[in-house]
């Protein structure tokens, strides 16, 4: 009973891991670095403070940028708490 038992783990743990490998997430692509794009002027700045958790989160428009020679809108958004420090851009095509 012991051995049924066992082997039924093995093969519950080898299922996961193989339906893990098949079923595996992809990221999504990354925008490029800021160094990467060419910002020409900066728009809106909008700061929020969390309070509770003694922290702070923005939100800036960065303007227009060149994205592969073409025009792109740059949103930045930083959020600053406790440890927890988390930067996401976002570029947005015309």
């Amino acid at each position: 009973m012991k051995r049924i038992l066992y082997l039924f783990i093995v093969v519950f743990i080898l299922a996961v891991i193989i339906l893990s490998a098949v079923f595996r997430v992809k990221p999504h692509p990354q925008p490029p670095a800021q160094a990467d794009l060419a910002v020409k002027r900066t728009s809106e700045r909008i700061s929020y403070t969390i309070s509770p958790l003694k922290g702070t989160a923005q939100y800036r428009e960065a303007g227009l940028v060149q994205l592969d020679g073409k025009p792109a809108q740059l949103v930045i958004f930083e959020t600053h708490v406790g440890g927890f420090n988390d930067v996401k851009r976002s570029i947005a095509t015309r």
